[in-house]
C-alpha cells in the first residue's frame, strides 16, 4: 500500500478544504514551518488507518477545529496496481460517523466493510507491518503496545549504527567526499548552480514540472469534482431504481397528487372568496367616502351656523354704535358746511386785504420815489450849474462841491434802486 494524496477539511487549523498531492514512490519530504500544520496532517493519517469512523474519544475530538465542525479526512492509496480513494467523515453523534471507499468512480465498500478491509491492510510488525521506528508520531509510536515493536527498532536501530560506523571511519570515508566533492563539481558552482549542468537543467525541468503540476493539479480537482458530483448522482439513481423507493416515490407521487386537487379545489374556492371580500372592499371603501363626506358637511354646517351666530351678533354691536355714527357724520357734515362757507367768507376778505395793503405800500414807495427824482433832478441842475461854472475855470471850492454833489448823486442812484417800485403777477 502506498499512500499518493491527502485532503482534510474541518482538521483542526484547516477548516477549509487542503490537499497533498504528488506524493510519489520513494523518499518524500514535507518541509513548512513550525506551526504550520504538518503535525496535524499525520494525525489526519493515524485517525484514518488506525481510528474506527464511529469513535469520538479524546484525538478525534482533539482533531475537530476550535469554530466547530467534524473532521473529514480523505486519503488516496495505490495497492497492487489498483488506486482507492478512502473517505473517513467522523461525527459528533457517537456511532454515526462513516467511512467510504471507492474503486475509480465505483463505490467500493462502505461502513464496517471498509472498515474491515482497511484494518486488512495495516498489519503489525510480528506479521510484517512496519515498525514504530519507520511510523512516527511526535516521537511515539502509533502502535498501542510498544513491546510488540521495540525488538524490531532495536535490531534496526543496531543495522544502521553499524552501517553508519563502517562507513565515517577509514579511507572509505575520503573516497566518499572526493565522490561527493567531484559530484558537486559537476552541479555547482560558487555562485550557484553550474550553468548547463546536470542541477541547473533539473531546476529548469523542476520549475516546468512545477508549473506543469499546478496546471494539471487545477484539472484534477475539477475532475474530482466532476467525479463526485457523477458518484453523488449515481448513488442517487440507484436509490431511484430501487423498488421500495420507487414504490415509495410513486405513493408520494399519488399523495401529492391529491394533495395538488385538494389545493387546486381549495385555490378555486379562495379565489372566490377573495373575489368577495374584494367587493365587499370596494363597498365598505364607498360607504366609508359617503360617511366621511356626510360628516366633513354636518361639520361645515355647524361651523357655518356658529360663524352665522357669532356675525350676527357682531351686526347687532355695529348696528348699536353706527346709528350715533351716522347721526353725528350728519351734524359733522353740517357743521362742515358751515366751516366751508365762513372760510370762503374769509379768503375772499383776506384777498380784499391783501390787495389794499400791497396798494398801500405801492402808494408810500411812490410817494418816495417821487421825492427821490424831485431831489435828482435838483442835484442834476446843480451839476448842470456846475458844469458851466467849470467851463468857466472852477476854483478849488468848486471841485469840492462838485465831489460833493457827484457822490449825493451815486447815492440817489442807489436809494432809487434799492426804492423802485416792484409788482409781481401770479
Amino acid at each position: 500500500m502506498k499512500i499518493r494524496a491527502i485532503r482534510l477539511e474541518n482538521v483542526r487549523r484547516f477548516t477549509d478544504p487542503v490537499e497533498i498531492t504528488g506524493i510519489g514512490t520513494g523518499l518524500n519530504v514535507l518541509a513548512a514551518p513550525n506551526e504550520q500544520g504538518k503535525s496535524t496532517i499525520f494525525d489526519a493519517l493515524h485517525a484514518v488507518f488506525f481510528k474506527d469512523a464511529k469513535s469520538w474519544d479524546k484525538d478525534i475530538r482533539a482533531l475537530a477545529p476550535r469554530a466547530g465542525g467534524e473532521p473529514r479526512v480523505e486519503v488516496e492509496i495505490e495497492r497492487d496496481g489498483s488506486c482507492y480513494r478512502l473517505a473517513k467523515q467522523f461525527q459528533k453523534a457517537s456511532g454515526k460517523g462513516d467511512l467510504r471507499i471507492w474503486q475509480g468512480d465505483h463505490l467500493y465498500l462502505q461502513s464496517d466493510a471498509a472498515e474491515a478491509w482497511l484494518q486488512s491492510l495495516i498489519k503489525s510488525p510480528k506479521e510484517g507491518g512496519p515498525s514504530g521506528l519507520l511510523w512516527v508520531r511526535q516521537g511515539l509510536t502509533n502502535f498501542a503496545d510498544a513491546k510488540e515493536t521495540l525488538a524490531a527498532r532495536q535490531d534496526l536501530m543496531s543495522s544502521v549504527a553499524g552501517e553508519v560506523d563502517s562507513i565515517t571511519g577509514g579511507q572509505r570515508m575520503d573516497a566518499i567526499r572526493r565522490d561527493v566533492r567531484q559530484s558537486l563539481d559537476r552541479l555547482v558552482t560558487s555562485r550557484g548552480a553550474k550553468k548547463g549542468g546536470a542541477l541547473d537543467q533539473a531546476m529548469h525541468e523542476v520549475a516546468t514540472l512545477a508549473a506543469r503540476e499546478e496546471e494539471l493539479a487545477d484539472k484534477v480537482r475539477e475532475l474530482r469534482g466532476q467525479l463526485d458530483q457523477r458518484q453523488d448522482l449515481r448513488r442517487a439513481l440507484t436509490d431511484l431504481q430501487d423498488p421500495e423507493t420507487q414504490q415509495s416515490l410513486e405513493a408520494r407521487l399519488r399523495q401529492s397528487q391529491q394533495e395538488l386537487q385538494a389545493a387546486e379545489q381549495y385555490q378555486e374556492k379562495l379565489t372566490v372568496a377573495e373575489q368577495a371580500l374584494r367587493t365587499a372592499t370596494l363597498v365598505l371603501d364607498n360607504h366609508n367616502s359617503a360617511l366621511a363626506g356626510f360628516l366633513a358637511r354636518r361639520k361645515d354646517r355647524a361651523e357655518a351656523e356658529q360663524a352665522l351666530s357669532v356675525a350676527a351678533q357682531t351686526l347687532k354691536q355695529i348696528s348699536e354704535v353706527l346709528d350715533p355714527a351716522h347721526a353725528e357724520a350728519e351734524q359733522a357734515e353740517q357743521v362742515l358746511a358751515t366751516a366751508k362757507a365762513k372760510t370762503q367768507a374769509l379768503e375772499s376778505r383776506l384777498a380784499q386785504m391783501q390787495r389794499a395793503a400791497r396798494l398801500e405800500q405801492a402808494a408810500d414807495q411812490r410817494r418816495a420815489l417821487q421825492q427821490t427824482l424831485k431831489q435828482a433832478r435838483s442835484v442834476m441842475q446843480q451839476v448842470a450849474a456846475l458844469k458851466a461854472q467849470m467851463e468857466h475855470g472852477p476854483d478849488k471850492a468848486a471841485m469840492e462841491r462838485i465831489e460833493t454833489a457827484r457822490d449825493t448823486l451815486a447815492l440817489a442812484a442807489q436809494a432809487q434802486q434799492l426804492g423802485a417800485f416792484a409788482l409781481t403777477v401770479t
